[in-house]
Order: C-alpha cells, then structure tokens, then sequence
C-alpha cells in the first residue's frame, strides 16, 4: 500500500483511523493542535500561554505614573503577565515575603523601561537591632543549607559573613535567581543595642516578547549595615552587617536600547559604636550572594571585612579596646541582559 502523505494512524479506543497533518506554518499564532474528542489535527492558537516565554498579556499593560506601587501579596514568587510595560516613573513594591521576592514580569508586547524600578528591602530582613540576630536567607530555597544553616544571610557567631553560592549556569530559568540576604546585626552590650543588620534586595526577570527599551535604572543594591551605638559609660556596640544585592535578569527578543544602568551592589557594613570601657562588641557579618562571600565583621575595635565581590566593611568604632567592630560588607548581585 502507498503511504498517504503527511498521515498518522491513530488509535480511538475501538479501531485505527487516519488523520492528516495540516501546515501550521505561522510560528507565533498558528500551532498544531490535537483534539482528543475527534482525534483529529488542526491548527490555532494555544491559549494557554500564561507559562510560555513573554505570558499570555491578561494582566493587562502596565503603565506607571510618577509613582507605582505594586502588591507583591506576601508571595515567594509572584507572576504578572502584562501585555506590555511601560514604567516612567519610579516603580515601587510593597509586601514582599519575609525571607523575599523573586518577581516575573511577562510581557508579550514591548517593554519600556525609562525610570527606575525599586527592588530594595525586597530581599531576606537583616537582624534586628535588640540582640545580635542571623539576617534571613534570600527567597532561593535551593541556596539555604550550603556550608551554614543561614546559606547567604549574615552571621552573628564570631562575626561570619554568610556563604557563597553556587555559580548561575541557567538564566533562563528564574528559580536559579534570588533575592538579597540579611545581613546580621551587631551585638551589643553595656546596655546599648548593636546595629541592625541590612535587608537584602529582591530580584526580578523581565521577558520581552516584544522589544526591549532600557534607558532607566533597576536598583537591587542590598542595605548597609547600621551603626553601633556610642556609649559615654561603657563599651560600643557592633555595627550591623550588610544586606546583600539581588538578581536582575532581562530577556529580550528584539532590542531597541539598552542604555540603562543595573545596581546590584552589595551594602556596606555599619560602623562600630565608640565606647570608654570594658571589652568592645563584635560586629555582625555581610549576607553573601551567589557570586560572593559576606564580609567578616570585626571583633572589639576592628574594622569588617569587605564582601569578597560586594560592599565594603564598617570602620572600628573609637576607644580603643573599648570600641566596637566594624559590621562586614554584603556580596554583589547578578545583573544580565540577554537575547
């Protein structure tokens, strides 16, 4: 028998039947369809695109005035799929979740970026300023429990800086991206507070569907670390160690400009507090990154250490023994913009 020509045999429960290929040759709006009632091909739309590259638009366009805010509803992740942006003025995000927010914006049209998008403090929280506390970890799961419990987020115990990650191989996929940590805060002592720890940046990945326009800013940078507090009767607390940056990653198809600039600077660490006796405080450490180790805060009158690739460490309080160490510095994001 002569084979038919673009043909399958298809099974239907009950016998084999023939079924034609059509050409959907339209790579954008004509795919090939299978319907299981009919067992039969066709061509269309597939409409679900929500997860595909640049979403599905149903979020409608974006359009930002001299200030947006955005509710990122206390989610982990949160998914927007616009059918085009235009952000103008300054873009704000509120209610990010606790250890941070990794945020995708999908774009099936053309997306213009000529303000500035704010992601700062949208990371893991830094430590709180009553006692000396961890920084919370960046929202990237996979990246907690390398080489510390706390992975990225600074640390109070001797002052460590959090840990480096893992190289970033894979772009395209937004779970390999994260948030800014914390850094830790500084201890304190002599009834004085140490600094508190800086917050860490959230992260962001903007695909284009259709051209890109980028002559704005994206501001992911961490926080510095607080200052210690000076004592007139006793020793000086330690200055807070940094907030790490956050990731940007822009994906594009078709470019116009891209003339922006991208800040994923790490923080720098909080001074130490000055003191007149006793033993000074520790400093907390730098949150790390992905690309880089936090910085080491100092002990009893030392400066922190910088970030190995990141922000610089806190200067020693003044008072000699009696003063407190300087917090660490907070690792550098990544920053990518790609076709």
């Amino acid at each position: 028998t002569t084979p038919l020509d673009d043909t399958l045999l298809l099974g239907n429960g009950t016998s084999y039947q023939f079924a034609t290929l059509p050409s959907c040759s339209s790579a954008t709006s004509s795919k090939l369809l299978y319907t299981v009632a009919s067992n039969s091909f066709s061509c269309g739309t597939d409409t679900n695109t929500a997860g595909a590259f640049g979403g599905d638009g149903s979020d409608g366009a974006l359009t930002t005035g001299a200030s947006t805010t955005i509710s990122l509803t206390g989610s982990s992740t949160k998914t927007f799929n616009y059918s085009s942006i235009n952000a103008t003025g300054t873009l704000n995000f509120s209610n990010p979740h606790a250890s941070g927010t990794l945020i995708i914006f999908k774009s099936n049209g053309a997306v213009t970026i000529s303000g500035t998008v704010n992601l700062i403090n949208l990371g893991g929280a830094g430590g709180a300023t009553t006692t000396a506390t961890t920084g919370l970890p960046g929202k990237n799961t996979s990246w907690q429990g390398v080489a510390t419990s706390t992975a990225f987020a600074g640390l109070f115990t001797s002052g460590a800086g959090g840990a480096r990650g893992f190289s970033i191989n894979n772009f395209h996929s937004p779970y390999f991206l994260g948030g800014g940590s914390g850094g830790a805060s500084g201890q304190g002592g002599g009834g004085v507070d140490g600094g508190k720890g800086g917050n860490g940046a959230g992260a962001i990945l903007i695909e284009v569907g259709g051209a890109l326009s980028f002559t704005g800013t994206i501001n992911a940078s961490g926080e510095n670390g607080s200052r210690g507090v000076n004592n007139g009767s006793g020793q000086g607390s330690g200055g807070g160690g940094a907030g790490s940056a956050g990731d940007v990653v822009i994906i594009w198809t078709t470019l116009t400009a891209n003339t922006g600039t991208i800040n994923t600077a790490g923080g720098n660490g909080g001074d130490g507090g000055n003191g007149v006796s006793g033993g000074g405080s520790t400093a907390g450490g730098g949150a790390g990154s992905e690309l880089a180790g936090g910085g080491v805060g100092g002990t009893a009158n030392v400066a922190g250490q910088s970030a190995q690739q990141g922000g610089t460490g806190g200067a020693a309080g003044t008072g000699g023994a009696s003063a407190g160490g300087g917090g660490g510095g907070g690792g550098n994001g990544l920053s990518v913009v790609m076709p």
